[in-house]
């Protein structure tokens, strides 16, 4: 009589059904009936350990059954143990260390993509000044300037020279695009100060938040 068939016997001489032990045991009913039928068809490591559980619910002794599949089934492919199954494992960890460093690369790509994108639109933005980025009105087209932060702003001058005008009593500095000091003075409300420089860049910092008009 085969394991199979020893443990189905068992089974019904107990009146349980396979629903009743594959809720007991959380095997799938799939399993025990091939344990019960098939088992020298489907020898996999899963079946067989299936098995062990399914003969210990049932108080059957298979030790030495499952021994002689083992021996019986060496020459066959359906038993997946010791080695070969330590080789599938370590092909399944290559598998996933292959598609994360594909993942990682991917990402490393689309991040420089970006990040070659943003730097690219920051060096063309002095020569792309949108009107609502300008920070005060321009009269001279020839020059115009770009707010960096809430007291400080680039004016880019092509003529050499521009107006600055006072609305509100302010410290003034001048840096050339080295950031060395050019001059500083003090502009009362309404004073209006020619400002002659060289340098195509020149950022502007004043001591009063919107307190300069540049003309």
């Amino acid at each position: 009589m085969s394991i199979g068939e020893i443990l189905k016997h068992k089974r019904k001489s107990l009146n349980l059904t396979l629903e009743e032990i594959s809720d007991d045991i959380k095997v799938q009913r799939r399993y025990l009936e091939i344990i019960e039928n098939e088992l020298e068809k489907n020898l996999d490591v899963y079946v067989i350990g299936y098995l062990k559980i399914y003969s210990n619910y049932l108080n059957v002794d298979v030790t030495e059954h499952i021994v002689d599949l083992k021996k019986h089934s060496k020459s066959s492919n359906h038993l997946i143990y010791g080695n070969e199954l330590s080789q599938n494992t370590n092909i399944k960890s290559h598998k996933h260390n292959i598609y994360s460093a594909i993942f990682i690369i991917t990402i490393i790509i689309t991040a420089y993509f970006l990040y070659s994108l943003d730097k690219k639109a920051i060096s063309n933005q002095k020569y792309q000044i949108n009107t609502n980025e300008i920070a005060n009105s321009i009269s001279n087209k020839k020059t115009y300037a770009r707010r960096i932060n809430n007291n400080e702003y680039i004016v880019y001058n092509i003529s050499e020279k521009f107006f600055l005008f006072a609305e509100d009593s302010t410290e003034l500095e001048l840096y050339d695009i080295k950031n060395n000091l050019i001059e500083s003075c003090f502009l009362r409300v309404g004073e209006k100060k020619l400002v002659y420089t060289p340098h195509e860049q020149v950022r502007i910092k004043v001591s009063v938040v919107n307190s300069i008009k540049i003309d």
